[in-house]
């Protein structure tokens, strides 16, 4: 799964996939570089919008009504050697679904075990019946800086964020209701 996609001011609208990634899946070792674009209306089982288990860029992008149903109804970053960079963006009214994954959630953005920097970015109404509805992070190491995280919500816990078992960092941030 070597490869690599660039996306410039492109729109990818009611994408569906069985299993992972919606709109997008980046596989291992693999480059996605989305710029000035629109993931909307996509769903999957996980990463309704966007699958990262590569090295991906999210830059001017709105990532926005996405359902992973069973975790990171935005975007999912799921690999030990997974980076996701997430700036200047909009991941707005993502959701998970299926209540038998409350373990798991992630409305907008779910990082589990790789490598998340978000900046610089808003993150508002994403939902999850589980835990952290606008970012959980899973055993890997979040950093949120200059984020703006609003009316988010997660029937069991953290409405703006939920780490479990990793390490999580925010700076000069906004968390609001």
């Amino acid at each position: 799964y070597q490869g690599q996609l660039v996306l410039e001011q492109t729109l990818i609208a009611y994408a569906a996939a069985g299993g992972v990634g919606g709109a997008i899946a980046n596989g291992p070792l693999s480059y996605l570089e989305l710029y000035q674009s629109h993931v909307i209306y996509s769903h999957a089982d996980s990463g309704g919008g966007i699958e990262n288990d590569g090295y991906a860029t999210v830059t001017q992008t709105s990532v926005a009504f996405n359902i992973g149903a069973q975790g990171g109804g935005g975007i999912m970053n799921s690999n030990p050697e997974a980076a996701l960079i997430v700036s200047m963006s909009e991941i707005k009214g993502n959701s998970v679904t299926d209540a038998p994954y409350t373990n798991f959630g992630g409305g907008g953005i779910l990082n589990f075990q790789g490598q998340l920097v978000l900046t610089n970015s808003t993150l508002l109404l994403n939902t999850t019946p589980g835990y952290g509805a606008a970012v959980m992070n899973s055993y890997g190491t979040a950093t949120l800086s200059s984020v703006t995280l609003t009316r988010n919500t997660a029937a069991l816990g953290g409405g703006a964020v939920y780490s479990s078992s990793g390490t999580t960092t925010i700076e000069r941030s906004i968390l609001d209701e």
